[in-house]
């Protein structure tokens, strides 16, 4: 189970490949999404992955990319997701809604 920790609008910047042994032709498929523009939900994982978080990101037309679980950074107005293959950068235009009311 997820918990909804933030709503927002925001763009992925970048995203980068990390995993060195993952072979370039699976984990391109995500460079298509820089650029991406949407609707961001950022959820943190209860059981299976405590504390981890992963993102979900979809427009008006309903596309959407969804994230893998990892290591949330967000730091102004920046966030940054860790996951097992990649790194994801998008940069939040308003936030709409946050669960922990900072």
């Amino acid at each position: 189970m997820a918990k909804l920790k933030i709503i927002a609008l925001g763009t992925l910047m970048t995203v980068e490949k990390n995993n060195l042994e993952m072979d370039l032709d699976k984990w391109s498929w995500r460079k298509k999404y820089e650029g991406f523009d949407g609707r961001m939900e950022i959820m943190e994982s209860t059981r299976r992955y405590p504390g981890k978080h992963y993102i979900l990101i979809y427009d008006k037309a309903q596309n959407w990319l969804k994230t893998g679980m990892g290591e949330l950074i967000y730091k102004d107005g920046t966030l940054i997701l860790t996951t097992k293959n990649s790194k994801y950068t998008f940069k939040i235009k308003k936030e709409i809604y946050r669960k922990d009311g900072k």
